[in-house]
């Protein structure tokens, strides 16, 4: 091996393909192909100016070309990009993200059901709990301020109804 090459051949300092931000930039690649898919199927212009399909159509766009970017950074610039820690994430870690994905798919579940201030006021409370280890009693208050606060955003300022739920919540 020469002296100006690592085990692997590359040059000193020089990182090879970046799995973890090449990974991300597929989802949001993926996940650009699926906004744009949607926006469209909706119309991009009405009477009184941009439709429905205009601005997510826009959005899209500038995300799928910021996704190709980071997989263009990931595959041929990695030594450019912070190097991250995601394998030294430990079984603490998976099960908080685990906890998390659950709780949003409770969410989508049980939101016309249960009312979209009462299930959102669940999932932060238990994401205060869990990922955050809040006390009990400041993930309750917090909690309920926030989902207080969406109420108060969408149902009353904005004229947003939300799902009230069986319980009217």
């Amino acid at each position: 091996m020469s002296a100006g090459t690592t085990k692997r051949g590359a040059a000193p300092g020089r990182r090879g393909v970046s799995v973890s931000y090449l990974v991300a930039g597929f989802v949001l690649l993926a996940l650009a192909a699926i906004v744009g898919r949607e926006a469209v199927e909706m119309r991009f212009y009405s009477s009184l100016g941009p439709g429905a399909g205009f601005f997510p159509a826009i959005l899209a766009g500038l995300l799928a070309l910021l996704a190709l970017a980071l997989v263009w950074q990931a595959t041929f610039r990695a030594d450019t990009l912070p190097r991250t820690e995601f394998a030294s994430v430990g079984r603490a870690g998976y099960a908080r993200i685990g906890a998390i994905v659950a709780g949003l798919l409770a969410i989508a579940f049980l939101v016309e059901w249960a009312g979209f201030r009462l299930s959102v006021g669940l999932f932060l409370f238990a994401l205060f709990v869990m990922v955050g280890r809040y006390p009990l009693l400041r993930s309750a208050l917090a909690a309920a301020l926030l989902a207080a606060a969406y109420h108060l955003v969408f149902d009353v300022l904005l004229r947003v109804p939300l799902p009230a739920g069986v319980l009217g919540l």
